[in-house]
């Protein structure tokens, strides 16, 4: 079985737009992502990839991968 490799969406802070484009994806999607991972700026990430299975991962630059809140978590108080 094959799988797609990552494709990039944001590299160096910088959205790729065409790859956006390609998936037709908007930028408000990907900030909509960045925002549920508690980021608040794009020039903070590293990398943002479309997963082959639809996820998306993010890569901030202090290195540390930042993940998707579980849904139907409660918050960590």
């Amino acid at each position: 079985m094959l799988h797609e490799p990552p494709l990039a969406l944001i590299t160096n802070g910088r959205l790729q737009h065409h790859n956006l484009r390609r998936e037709m994806l908007t930028k408000e999607d990907v900030l909509e992502q960045l925002r549920e991972r508690g980021i608040d700026d794009i020039r903070r990430v590293k990398q943002c990839c479309l997963e082959a299975d639809g996820h998306f991962s993010v890569v901030t630059f202090d290195g540390e991968p930042e993940s998707a809140p579980e849904v139907g978590s409660s918050p960590v108080h």
